[in-house]
């Protein structure tokens, strides 16, 4: 009986041990370089959106994608649809006298791992800058990657409000 208890015992570490390092599971450092490809493989789109939107008079507001209510060309409109991204983000930049521009997905992007998530214009964010990896102080959940141009892909994975 005591051997059967050791065997029990030993197959049952092993198999927690397996559940625990699934090997199925996708690791942060993959999903934000997944992401980065993605905008990357998207970056005219994003740019031509932006271009329009900054010459509109949209400011201080969100608009959803599926309203076609912002004078979007048609192909952007689907084009970002296909991307996963519901709604915009506009906001005056007045230190810079710009636009802060955030494309919000609702899909794709890995959102469901997210509480925030969004594809930033914003010539002025130093986090902007090519390469540049942002992390909060003290919080190993947020964080931007900066593609350089003015585009920062941001992302918050804590859930909690602030």
């Amino acid at each position: 009986m005591k051997g059967l208890n050791k065997t029990l015992t030993v197959l049952t570490i092993f198999i927690l041990t397996l559940l625990s390092c699934n090997p199925f599971a996708e690791s942060w450092e993959t999903i934000y370089a997944q992401q980065e490809k993605m905008f990357l493989d998207n970056q005219k789109l994003f740019q031509l959106s932006a271009s329009y939107l900054n010459k509109s008079v949209l400011s201080d507001t969100t608009v959803s994608i599926k309203d076609k209510t912002i004078g979007l060309p048609d192909n952007i409109y689907s084009g970002l649809r296909k991307l996963g991204i519901s709604e915009l983000k506009i906001s005056s930049n007045k230190t810079c006298g710009t636009k802060d521009i955030r494309f919000i997905p609702d899909t794709l992007w890995f959102v469901d791992r997210f509480s925030i998530l969004q594809i930033q214009y914003d010539i002025c964010d130093e986090r902007s800058k090519k390469g540049v990896h942002w992390k909060l102080e003290g919080s190993e959940h947020k964080h931007s990657f900066g593609q350089g141009n003015g585009w920062l892909i941001y992302s918050d994975s804590d859930r909690d409000p602030f």
